[in-house]
């Protein structure tokens, strides 16, 4: 992977040393109205990712009942953690983006 890796809504991640499986559902600014980036100029957004993570081992960890399937990362750690190899990154599949006519077929 190179270092301009660009995420979309619908990537997917995999954890490698648990097989969980994370779906990125959001991009958001974490200082997202605090500041006016017009006048403040020194200040720059932070982006972060929302993930869904499934499977069996998000529920252990946190109990039943108790488990959280949502977390945040910066991305600038994702990219990080997907170059080092902590992380595998499969990219949405960009030709059937927006295609929702199923008579294609």
């Amino acid at each position: 992977m190179g270092n301009n890796l660009i995420f979309k809504v619908g990537d997917i991640l995999i954890d490698p040393a648990t097989n969980e499986i994370g779906l990125l559902t959001e991009r958001y600014d974490i200082f997202g109205g605090y500041f006016d980036y017009e006048i403040d100029i020194d200040v720059r957004a932070i982006w972060a990712w929302e993930i869904l993570w499934t499977g069996s081992k998000v529920s252990a960890q946190y109990g039943e009942g108790k488990a959280t399937r949502r977390q945040s990362f910066t991305e600038l750690g994702l990219i990080n953690l997907v170059r080092d190899g902590v992380l595998e990154l499969i990219k949405v599949d960009e030709e059937y983006e927006g295609d929702n006519d199923a008579d294609d077929t």
